[in-house]
């Protein structure tokens, strides 16, 4: 039988065999691994179900034996299948083609979860922002600048964006869509979450200010405080990214040659997108330039962690 897996040696493809989940970024690009064919042993087509969630590469872009290596991208945030189906036909135009493909039987299928764009503190418009608070009583504090202390308002832009995309009635056009971006989020965190020391020193964000206030500025939507890690995994596997504050504590990617490159944060908002199928490592989008892309599950136990959702109707 036929199935997707990971590529061997791939450290960057976020893919959660346990539930048969991918996990993309808007326009990000990943590698998937189809072992396996036909019945017979033909090869076999891929595509989405959903043609505007993403591409897929016409053909393999690489084959070793059993395995073909397909490259995909993400444009539309939302979840659709990506399917392997038995196809032989000849039709004559794409349109036809892609009629004839969806009655075919489906020999392999994984879910592919497409969340918002991954902003960066430091980048677009915003990173040489000063980011204040609007607190009078703060009005003397030299402020930095987004580059260096935006991680809070970044973070929160990455899950509003996600979620105003899944809603908006623009969802099926690309990621060219101007969605939620980090000047937003430093308007809203400016008035709640922003703050000095009693020393009118910067004093980053604060976390149970940013989720609390969340509907004053977005009506339909609400944050709450996630309990452990064991509810984070829930929330993940149901398709839901969460604002994370790392205090104290370590994260890590990989370089060119593979060697682990861990860095240990005194305090910064990231994201967590996902886990893998042992439920120990969990991937991360992080807005600093340091771009790291994991935790581990006890060093998350050590963290904040919060849910941001859309109200219930009538709520």
């Amino acid at each position: 039988m036929a199935n997707f897996q990971k590529v061997p040696n791939d450290k960057t493809t976020r893919l959660d065999a346990g539930v048969g989940r991918l996990v993309l970024m808007l326009e990000e690009t990943a590698m998937i691994d189809l072992y396996g064919g036909g019945p017979g042993g033909e090869d076999l087509v891929v595509d989405f179900n959903d043609p505007m969630m993403g591409t897929v590469s016409e053909g393999p872009v690489k084959r070793n034996g059993p395995l073909q290596t397909y490259q995909i991208q993400g444009l539309k945030s939302g979840n659709a299948m990506l399917e392997a189906r038995l196809f032989n036909q000849t039709p004559a135009d794409s349109q036809g083609r892609r009629q004839l493909w969806f009655s075919m039987p489906v020999w392999a299928s994984l879910q592919v979860s497409v969340l918002g764009a991954e902003y960066r503190q430091a980048g677009g418009t915003w990173g040489s922002l000063a980011y204040g608070s609007t607190n009078p009583r703060w009005k003397h504090v030299h402020w930095t600048n987004m580059a260096e202390a935006g991680c809070g308002p970044t973070s929160l832009s990455i899950i509003i964006d996600f979620l105003d995309r899944l809603d908006s009635p623009d969802r099926y056009v690309p990621a060219s869509f101007p969605g939620v971006d980090p000047k937003d989020t430093m308007a809203y965190t400016s008035r709640y979450g922003r703050a000095a020391d009693d020393k009118g020193e910067p004093s980053g964000t604060s976390g149970p200010v940013m989720i609390a206030n969340i509907s004053k500025y977005w009506p339909d939507y609400e944050g709450e405080k996630v309990k452990n890690v064991d509810e984070a995994t829930d929330w993940l596997r149901a398709g839901s990214p969460l604002v994370f504050l790392c205090r104290k504590c370590t994260t890590y990617k990989y370089d060119n040659k593979g060697n682990k490159v861990e860095k240990n944060w005194g305090g910064h908002f990231m994201v967590v997108l996902g886990v893998e199928n042992d439920e120990e490592t969990f991937w991360i989008t992080d807005p600093s330039l340091a771009h790291h892309k994991y935790i581990s599950r006890q060093e998350l136990a050590k963290t904040d962690i919060w849910h941001i959702y859309k109200k219930k109707q009538g709520a």
